[in-house]
């Protein structure tokens, strides 16, 4: 509930900011920062505007939210597409694991949370390329935006 006391402080100061009338509404506030105190001015600015940056998360940072509803739909036409897009879906052979393996893989979070709001994205825990632990070929239909969208949150995650 405190928010809004900061943010009604904020929206003033930017208000003042933009009429040049820094003197009343400082005086207004019982500040004084009249006696070279324009550095002070800026560090106050700087300090609420942080403030207000990191009390609301940025929408890169927050992600989307989890995919509710069915992941396909089917055209007009009778093609498979994405819910979410409504593209058509591709269709991919990727390799699983040889079912006498057992592979334990823990994705990140933030990982997981770009594969919950991507509902045909190319399935966890399989691999594009045969090798020995990945050799059980599996054919999987995927959305291309799903799987950018999944690719981009897996490359920036460090």
């Amino acid at each position: 509930m405190q928010a809004m006391p900061v943010l009604h402080s904020i929206a003033e100061a930017l208000g003042a900011l933009s009429n040049n009338d820094w003197g009343r509404a400082e005086h207004g506030r019982g500040l004084s920062m009249e006696d070279g105190g324009g550095w002070k001015r800026r560090v106050a600015i700087a300090t609420c505007l942080s403030g207000l940056l990191i009390s609301f998360p940025s929408a890169s940072r927050a992600g989307c939210p989890p995919w509710r509803g069915p992941a396909v739909t089917v055209g007009r036409s009778g093609e498979r597409l994405c819910a979410k897009h409504h593209e058509p879906l591709l269709k991919a052979t990727v390799f699983g694991p040889d079912p006498t393996i057992c592979i334990l893989v823990q994705p990140r979070k933030e990982v997981a949370k770009a594969r919950a709001c991507s509902p045909n994205a190319v399935p966890f825990g399989v691999s594009r390329a045969k090798s020995v632990l990945y050799s059980r070929p599996i054919e999987v239909f995927y959305c291309s935006s799903c799987e950018t969208f999944v690719q981009a949150r897996s490359r920036t995650v460090k």
